[in-house]
């Protein structure tokens, strides 16, 4: 608080009426100026809030942080950029066609058809194209936690995919959508009779506890976890088995961010599959 002390001998009044009103003027001013500067703290701390597009990663990614640091992923499911020859293949043959092409990367944008028909190998290759990597198990789970699975359409009438960001509301708390849902994505690594890095997996189940990167600890035949959003783990007991997650359009509740499939050969390549990078 500003305090105006005079020390001069008493003043006639009118001298007293200009002291008081300069006096008025000066605090006017004070008060100006004060609530100006917190204009100006208010405006920077506005320009501040983060933009949709996290200055900390490229174009169509978001920034996701986790116990080993911070990472981007895909905001949406990878779709064949517009150098690729076919924009929505519908077999191997075309994803091979695509990949063959100089100019054909994967491309993360809203409202294109997400990239099918696809087999782990060449899902790894697609993004090694782009500059980036296909996601691994943890960088997975980190991104797709806090999805809401009841906003992602697993139990839709149709027997396709739909268009990238279809299901805007499904976003994950890192700000990815369409990570539970639509089609299955291919995540890195491959399961060897039913154990994978030393550990042994449970057999097919409700999901009733995971690990640090979401994959089963436990499971029950025929008891759904609702903590576990009632999600299902398939697995093949035997031979080698690729690593898709989040579910499809027909998983119903057994779709999900603890959904695994772990029953398909990574050279599988289908309708129901597709994938996303990372970097």
């Amino acid at each position: 608080m500003v305090q105006l002390v005079f020390t001069e001998k008493p003043r006639s009044p009118l001298r007293k009426i200009v002291g008081v009103a300069s006096a008025a003027v000066f605090v006017a001013l004070l008060i100006a100026a004060s609530v100006s500067g917190v204009d100006r703290i208010q405006s920077s701390l506005i320009g501040a809030a983060p933009d949709a597009q996290d200055a900390r990663c490229p174009q169509g990614m978001v920034a996701v942080s986790s116990g080993s640091g911070t990472f981007c992923i895909d905001t949406h499911e990878a779709s064949p950029g517009s150098g690729c020859i076919y924009q929505d293949p519908k077999s191997g043959t075309e994803t091979q066609v695509n990949l063959d092409q100089e100019g054909c990367t994967p491309v993360s944008q809203e409202g294109r058809m997400p990239w099918r028909f696809v087999s782990q190998h060449e899902a790894t290759l697609a993004c090694a194209k782009a500059g980036k990597h296909l996601v691994t198990n943890k960088e997975w789970y980190a991104a797709a936690l806090g999805t809401p699975e009841a906003e992602c359409g697993l139990a839709v009438s149709g027997n396709t995919a739909v268009a990238t960001g279809t299901y805007e509301r499904c976003r994950s708390s890192a700000g990815a959508i369409g990570m539970v849902g639509n089609a299955w994505e291919w995540v890195e690594g491959a399961i060897l009779d039913a154990a994978m890095n030393g550990r042994a997996f449970p057999g097919a189940g409700y999901v009733g506890a995971v690990d640090a990167e979401g994959l089963p600890l436990t499971t029950s035949a025929d008891a759904p976890n609702a903590s576990f959003g009632s999600d299902y783990f398939w697995i093949e007991e035997t031979g080698a088995q690729g690593i898709v997650r989040g579910g499809y359009w027909g998983s119903g509740n057994k779709g999900g961010v603890y959904a695994v499939y772990a029953a398909s050969p990574p050279t599988f390549a289908g309708d129901a599959v597709g994938f996303r990078c990372a970097l």
